[in-house]
């Protein structure tokens, strides 16, 4: 004899797989090992930022020959490089008291950052 019952997932399963599908979404908007937003992440900000401001500058840096880097010398290696890029941006950017910059990268665990320069020192500094 059949048992034609279905079987439900235990809660504990249910939790433990919302718990897998937050932790992915969060990892695709937010880029732990650089400790960076995305910038789908940040669009909402960049969006109000430019509401006040009205002008905005825009600085798109990509890493020249990352892909032959992270061939010659491992994932791991190019991972402290882009640690160190990092850094060394927000580093500079807590400088800039005349414009609120906002620092992203355009997707996760990728070599491409993105700044933004609002013309307001009115809108406070999101990184």
């Amino acid at each position: 004899m059949k048992n034609n019952r279905k079987k439900e997932k235990a809660p504990e399963t249910k939790s433990t797989n919302q718990k897998s599908e937050l932790l992915k979404y969060k990892n695709a908007l937010f880029d732990s090992g650089i400790e960076l937003p995305s910038y789908s992440l940040m669009i909402d900000e960049i969006r109000k930022a430019l509401d006040v401001s009205k002008v905005c500058g825009l600085i798109f840096l990509s890493i020249a020959n990352s892909s032959k880097f992270e061939y010659t010398f491992g994932w791991e290696a190019f991972d402290e490089i882009l640690k160190f890029i990092s850094d060394r941006l927000k580093e500079y950017l807590k400088t800039d008291k005349e414009h609120s910059p906002v620092l992203t990268v355009r997707n996760v665990r990728n070599d491409e950052f993105i700044i933004f320069y609002f013309e307001s020192s009115q809108y406070h500094n999101l990184t």
